[in-house]
């Protein structure tokens, strides 16, 4: 509705109208635009690194900034739309985000603002979001009655959500003590519940290992409770981590391999040379763009087949649709494989550019393997 009211695609609206006036930088949708040594990796909890991922519909999702320059947006809102004498909303506009709209559907819903009030937020009523992905989980909430938020980025994905819960509520309970005024609330007041008990089992610095940048710019190397900084860039933070697992006693065993298969460039160069996925995987897009399906002859390397054979280099034809003008036909790894083996054909073991379809815009399937742990 923005892209259509505005006639600007929604990732030019977003940094026109909040990151440029907001000084958010780095902050895009989209990881081509970002320095990638300043981003972190996603882990699952056990420590394996993970891929970077993306949204078709990005909009719901993947937004890359710094957890300081979120928070700039979150003192916008708590302060009606303005931040340091820069409006980006409107009060009405921030009222009706966060009024309930529909309470039949959702008793705590604005629009994608939450209000909500539980022992999970210290008892207090609280208004924002949360959210999780492969390997990472995002918290950003404040109190309407105290003037107090928080903002918690974390590149990995606590199995129990309690981990994040007792994270918020010692941030909150460290703001509370902050001795700066509130600011006005947009709800109205309410009498304050007793402050939440001291928790007794928050999870202990020797039980973190990574690598973290700060509001400053610099990297900090953590493992164990032993720490290494302030570095420059993620890369020398990671050398630093190595280090320090070398003091901090044997490394854990590696993790075993697992094979995945390899996404090529279609042969224009605007797609990376090659990204390995998991073959059960969702992933239907690279950076953004569709993954093209295509097939060769039985063993995959002898003539490719990006449009079936018997029928023209057309709409009809093409295995995934016919890109000229609008992008492939969206399908995962499997269900490309399955359309290739419908057709008596095989994944094919090379790009096969300048085959046709015009896929050599985009990224394609190929049945190369490759070890996800790279």
């Amino acid at each position: 509705m923005a892209e259509i009211a505005a006639a600007k695609p929604f990732e030019l609206l977003a940094r026109e109208g909040i990151f440029a006036p907001l000084g958010l930088d780095p902050a895009s949708f989209r990881l081509s635009d970002l320095p990638l040594d300043q981003i972190a990796i996603p882990h699952e909890v056990s420590g394996r690194p993970l891929h970077h991922h993306g949204y078709l519909d990005f909009p719901a999702g993947t937004l890359r900034m710094s957890a300081g320059d979120l928070a700039k947006f979150l003192l916008a809102v708590m302060n009606r739309g303005a931040y340091q004498g820069v409006r980006i909303l409107q009060e009405s506009t921030v009222a009706e985000m966060l009024r309930v709209q529909d309470a039949s559907l959702s008793r705590t819903q604005g629009l994608f603002w939450f209000t909500d009030k539980n022992a999970d937020y210290g008892s207090r009523t609280v208004i924002g979001h949360d959210g999780a992905d492969p390997g990472t989980s995002t918290e950003m909430w404040y109190q309407p009655s105290t003037g107090r938020g928080i903002v918690l980025l974390a590149n990995t994905e606590p199995k129990r959500a309690t981990f994040r819960y007792q994270i918020v509520r010692l941030l909150f309970s460290a703001t509370i003590a902050s001795s700066s005024p509130p600011l006005p609330s947009l709800l109205p007041p309410s009498p304050r519940p007793p402050p939440p008990p001291p928790q007794t089992s928050f999870p202990s610095a020797a039980s973190f290992i990574g690598a973290f940048r700060g509001d400053d710019g610099k990297w900090t190397a953590w493992y164990r409770g032993k720490q290494s900084g302030a570095f420059s860039t993620g890369q020398a933070a990671l050398n630093a981590l190595k280090a320090l697992e070398g003091v901090g006693g044997p490394p854990p065993p590696p993790a075993p391999q697992r094979q995945g298969v390899k996404v090529l460039d279609g042969g224009s160069k605007q797609s990376p040379p090659s990204t390995c996925i998991e073959p059960t995987s969702a992933v239907t897009a690279i950076n953004g763009k569709p993954i093209a399906a295509q097939c060769c002859d039985k063993g995959g390397g002898a003539t490719c087949r990006r449009f079936e054979e018997g029928k023209k280099n057309d709409a009809e034809g093409c295995v995934a649709g016919f890109a000229k003008t609008k992008p492939p036909k969206t399908m995962t790894y499997s269900e490309a494989k399955a359309k290739c083996d419908r057709l008596g054909l095989d994944m094919c073991k090379k790009s096969c550019s300048g085959s046709g379809c015009y896929y050599n815009k985009y990224p394609v399937y190929t049945s190369l393997p490759c070890d996800l742990r790279a």
